[in-house]
């Protein structure tokens, strides 16, 4: 176990599932990571669960940077109820990937929850306007939802 390492950033390394998993695990069990920076990996679905499962148990981590990913509504669903457990996690950044309504809806349910994220950036997704209105009166403090 790590208890030094604070940020790691693997940005552009095309981690994919795979990557995001072995990453996840090592997450679940580390006390010192507080920003875990992926994005431009390829990361699907499979590996924000296996990401969002680490969250729910981690006690440390305040920034996860996912964004330019491939992250559909069921990775964003399971993001979302790790949202909803976390108490130290401030910052998710989830622009440009492929979260449509039903993912910003998790999102937005579990900014009702979590008393802590205080941004989270859902930029370039294909969310539609109804669902950007329900996420803007989610209550939650958030950044960006684009255009």
């Amino acid at each position: 176990m790590n208890t030094g390492l604070q940020t790691l950033a693997l940005g552009t390394n095309r981690i994919g599932d795979p990557g995001a998993i072995a990453i996840a695990e090592g997450l679940k069990s580390n006390n010192a990571l507080k920003q875990l920076i992926l994005y431009n990996n390829r990361i699907g679905d499979a590996g924000a669960a296996a990401l969002a499962e680490a969250v729910k148990t981690n006690t440390v981590l305040e920034n996860l940077t996912l964004f330019n990913n491939n992250i559909g509504d069921a990775g964003a669903a399971a993001l979302a109820e790790a949202v909803k457990t976390t108490t130290v996690m401030e910052r998710l950044l989830l622009f440009n990937n492929n979260i449509g309504d039903a993912g910003a809806a998790a999102l937005g349910e579990s900014l009702r929850v979590n008393t802590t994220v205080a941004e989270l950036d859902l930029r370039f997704n294909p969310i539609g306007e109804a669902a950007k209105q329900a996420l803007r009166s989610s209550g939650g403090a958030l950044a960006s939802l684009g255009g």
